[in-house]
């Protein structure tokens, strides 16, 4: 069980960076899960689920009628959008990726680089 940090996590990795997460939840915490790229093992113990009554929701991506993806994705474009979004993200044209790649591999890239793919095709 590590130190309580967070209210809640969104996480599409699993494995070992789920079974992280779900041991830093703040009581009543909850991680909500949308895909395994790490790993399909969840290597954790059930202290954070009994000791701090953590709740871990699986999000179905597969599914959800696409109405209702269009609705969530509406909501999040508009009133969930953060405020600051524009100083964690920045998006590159695909014919930019080759040299974009090399400053992330680099280190050099904080945040998230969206890639448009639309310029170069």
């Amino acid at each position: 069980l590590g130190k309580a940090q967070w209210a809640a996590v969104v996480d599409c990795v699993g494995g070992t960076t789920l079974a992280y997460a779900l041991s830093t939840l703040k009581y009543g915490g909850v991680a909500a899960i949308s895909g395994l790229a790490g790993s399909t093992d969840l290597p954790a113990t059930v202290m954070p689920f009994i000791l701090r009554g953590v709740t871990l929701a699986g999000i179905d991506s597969v599914l959800l009628p696409i109405g209702k993806r269009r609705e969530i994705w509406a909501q999040i474009e508009s009133e969930l959008q953060p405020r600051h979004l524009a100083r964690i993200t920045r998006e590159v044209s695909v014919l930019q990726v080759a040299d974009v790649l090399g400053t992330i591999i680099g280190g050099g890239v904080t945040g998230r680089t969206l890639v448009a793919v639309h310029d170069g095709f």
